[in-house]
């Protein structure tokens, strides 16, 4: 497989070469040879920080810092896992070395609360969402734990604290259930009552962004007759405007009867917002619409409970320690990849993969045990059945046997139902994208040998190789329909973003500082967490433009018997460029050992670029380089398309 070259002339001393189709990728071989020039025409050989996936080359994605991401505010620790999915609107949560964080999607939460210090922990590992609550599983000195939060979902009760008028007999009498009441024998007499507490304490401070999911008012009293209508209604805005219609229910005869108006997913014809639900604009008027031929009516006490999602939440840092254990008292000190479904949560625990059924509050923290020098480093959920990546053998920069074990979805038995060799390779990590399980592995032995590949039967197959580091569990997330992933300091991307074109795998996108720690995207814009191996870190998600971003074609041989190539001429396609939008292109000749002169790809509104003039020479073999160091981080300069004419000359 080699690039093409069409003669635009029947004489043999001209050729031109066309680079498009830029959404092919890297090489196949350019992970272990960066001067390759197996491919076809839109294949790189070298690429840093740029987008490929439309079929164009531009720059990858910029990364700009979360609010309170950095050291400076509330990021003083390398973040470890990301949550891939939120746990409810706008709010997700990581995992760092100490400490438990809540992000939202430009923030990472600081306030009285987030980030939680969990005592004792010395690495979060990974988070699971199951049935409404966060389990965070993490490692201490000697051993590991999992810790358990729960959300606040609603206020609770409160009661009135406050009346506005005193149109009913002592009004204030309803503030309590007490059997001293507030009366009424005015059938249509409106009562307002107010100051319910809403933002004295953390349950009934409702977060500005939480979603308020229903309002439900409590009216306990009676009748001294039977069939008298009880109607209620809310304000929003200090009592200026209210709900409409009234809810009305029948109160009892005689004796204290709770009536309930509205409830968890009730909101009354009104698009609440959290900022409406406090003293300073909630209100509840109450009449009695109709006496029903009796004389009073008689009101013990009036509550009403907001319910709403938002990031609240009560947090139980040694759950799985004190939790009922089936098997092992301890979890173990080591990785803690997790996955879960409808009430089930998997997780490994070194050697050992953990159970925990939801619906029978049940932990067991080795269900499956595969053996001394085991290690579960990654599990997924597929087609109803569990999915175990587990290495055999020595950690470090020693071989190691990776088998992948399926396990029956519902989790009770300790038998396997099969397994897929992945042979001397060790696995970082699994992926469920469409149906189909992706893993990626290293060969050792292989200079650049890190692969992802998918599982078909009892056999993996090859897709793609690259080069870095192996990720694991806490780095992979779904990009575009791709799979993004942390190698090195970097982000790659494997797979396409059309059914209609082929796979290929890229570097898309740097990773901040050297060290990169988690890569999700629960809100889905990607996040990454990194460190300089210091005192800096940050939390920073995709944003803009970088102007880091390198790409260089395959190596063009040109030569023949006693010729040399020479270039002519270059066109170059482009988007119609904005204002400083600019893309630097060179060739690289005979083995990238001599560099052209730098021909600048800009000017605004411009669409169609030509060349001449490199002071380059002739030359055995090149290749084209484009560089966006001098671009721009708002408007792109995409590269849609390079024209290379040129002819060879005779040497002596």
């Amino acid at each position: 497989m080699a690039m093409k070259q069409s003669a635009i002339k029947a004489q043999s001393n001209e050729f031109i070469v066309e680079l498009k189709d830029f959404h092919l990728g890297f090489s196949p071989l350019a992970n272990i040879d960066s001067l390759t020039q197996k491919g076809n025409n839109g294949h790189a050989s070298t690429m840093t920080d740029v987008y490929v996936l439309d079929g164009n080359v531009t720059q990858g994605p910029g990364l700009v810092n979360l609010t309170n991401g950095t050291q400076a505010t509330a990021t003083t620790e390398t973040i470890n896992y990301i949550l891939d999915i939120p746990t409810s609107g706008n709010i997700a949560y990581a995992m760092g070395n100490t400490k438990l964080f809540q992000l939202r999607p430009d923030e990472v939460i600081s306030d009285s609360f987030f980030p939680h210090t969990i005592t004792k922990c010395s690495e979060g590992s990974s988070i699971a969402y199951l049935q409404g609550n966060i389990f965070y599983l993490y490692n201490k000195d000697s051993d590991g734990d999992i810790g358990k939060g729960t959300p606040v979902t609603n206020t609770g009760d409160l009661s009135a604290g406050g009346i506005d008028g005193t149109n009913w007999t002592n009004s204030a009498n309803a503030y309590a259930s007490d059997n001293t009441y507030a009366t009424t024998s005015s059938a249509g007499l409106i009562q307002t009552y107010k100051t319910f507490g809403l933002g004295v304490s953390p349950a009934q401070d409702i977060a500005a962004d939480a979603y308020i999911d229903g309002i439900e008012v409590k009216a306990e009293g009676k009748g001294d007759i039977a069939g008298m209508q009880i109607a209620v209604r809310l304000s929003w805005d200090n009592g200026s405007t209210w709900t409409s219609p009234w809810k009305v229910d029948t109160a009892n005869n005689g004796s204290d009867t709770t009536l309930t108006f509205g409830g968890p997913t009730e909101l009354w014809d009104h698009a609440w917002l959290a900022t409406e639900c406090t003293d300073t604009y909630f209100q509840v008027q109450i009449q009695c619409s109709d006496l029903n031929g009796g004389t009073t009516y008689s009101l013990d006490h009036l509550q009403i409970k907001i319910y709403y999602t938002g990031s609240e939440i009560t947090l139980d840092d040694d759950w799985g320690s004190t939790a009922v254990t089936v098997g092992k008292s301890e979890i173990e000190k080591a990785d803690h990849p997790v996955a879960c479904k409808e009430d089930i949560m998997l997780f490994g625990n070194g050697r050992y993969v953990g159970t925990y059924v939801y619906d029978t509050d049940t932990l067991d923290v080795d269900k499956l045990d595969f053996g001394t020098g085991t290690n579960v480093a990654d599990v997924v959920f597929n087609a109803n059945y569990w999915y175990i990546a587990v290495n055999t053998g020595a950690s470090g920069t020693n071989r190691t046997m990776g088998q992948i074990f399926i396990y029956d979805g519902g989790a009770t038995e300790t038998i396997l139902s099969d397994e897929t060799g992945v042979g001397l390779e060790r696995i970082g990590f699994l992926y469920v994208l469409d149906g189909v399980v992706y893993i990626a592995y290293q060969d050792l032995s292989s200079t650049g040998g890190y692969n992802i590949g998918y599982i078909v039967g009892r056999q993996i197959k090859k897709l793609a190789s690259f080069t870095g580091s192996l990720p694991n569990f806490q780095q992979k997330t779904l990009y575009e329909h791709t799979i993004i992933f942390v190698s090195g300091s970097s982000i790659w991307s494997c797979g396409a973003i059309s059914p209609d074109l082929p796979v290929q795998i890229s570097q898309i996108a740097d990773g901040g500082y050297a060290t990169v720690g988690a890569l999700a995207a629960p809100f889905g814009t990607p996040m990454v967490s990194s460190t300089d191996g210091g005192t800096n870190f940050r939390l920073a998600k995709f944003s803009g433009y970088n102007i880091t971003g390198v790409w260089k074609s395959l190596v063009i041989p040109v030569t023949a018997p006693r010729l040399k190539g020479y270039v002519d001429s270059i066109m170059v396609l482009t988007n119609a460029l904005g204002a400083d939008a600019r893309c630097d292109l060179t060739i690289e000749a005979d083995q990238a050992t001599r560099t052209s002169n730098v021909k600048q790809i800009t000017t605004t509104g411009k669409v169609r670029h030509i060349f001449d003039a490199f002071g380059l020479g002739d030359f055995y073999d090149f290749r084209i380089s484009l560089s966006w160091a001098n671009g721009n981080t708002t408007n792109p300069c995409k590269i849609r398309n390079i024209l290379i004419r040129g002819h060879r000359t005779e040497q002596a």
